[in-house]
């Protein structure tokens, strides 16, 4: 029978939990970490894991949402806040982001495996619509202002952030665009959707 935890307990063991999931996670995928690995490196039993968490699916969309939540927080303190024009800002918000895909290694690893997929059928649509809300709504504010000082082409908001996440997608197929010449090419294609984004007609 699972033990009971205090308050101060369990919420560093969610902690340890989270960090544990991330690290054994980022190894060896999602498939392969089992939940008696993950308890092991925290020092629980297995079934104290679900006092934390109904699944280790939900573990790595918990891992998978704080992740975002600080890639967020890093765009607005370095780029949106800024007061540098918008091609340049849009530039470097989609080359933070492909920078995070290759250098966080938990992210690297959900986008690069099947890991996603797997979870996306596992947990509820509401979940994951939650999860794009907040990357949106972090965004269209600044895409308004943008918009409202003829910045960037008038467009609904949710439809540029589309085109940017898109562009932050094709990184995922480095092995179809061809290795070598990837670089070049998602360069040139930024420079391409920066320019049609905040080009007024």
């Amino acid at each position: 029978m699972p033990r009971h935890f205090s308050t101060q307990e369990q919420k560093m063991i969610r902690n340890k939990l989270i960090e544990k999931g991330k690290e054994l996670i980022a190894i060896f995928g999602l498939k392969k970490t089992t939940i008696s690995d993950l308890t092991k490196a925290v020092g629980i039993s297995k079934g104290s894991f679900y006092n934390f968490f109904a699944s280790k699916e939900e573990l790595l969309f918990t891992i998978f949402k704080l992740e975002g939540n600080k890639l967020r927080k890093k765009i607005s303190q370095e780029i949106l806040n800024s007061s540098r024009d918008a091609a340049k800002s849009i530039k470097e918000l989609i080359k933070l982001i492909l920078k995070e895909m290759d250098d966080n290694p938990i992210i690297n690893r959900i986008y690069n495996s099947d890991d996603l997929n797997y979870v996306y059928q596992k947990l509820s649509q509401e979940q994951w619509k939650e999860n794009r809300e907040l990357s949106v709504d972090a965004l269209i504010p600044v895409i308004e202002i943008w918009q409202k000082e003829a910045r960037i082409i008038e467009k609904d908001p949710e439809l540029i952030i589309s085109v940017i996440r898109a562009v932050v997608f094709i990184s995922l197929h480095k092995k179809e665009i061809g290795e070598e010449i990837y670089p070049e090419t998602i360069d040139l294609l930024i420079d391409i959707v920066t320019k049609g984004l905040t080009m007024r007609r």
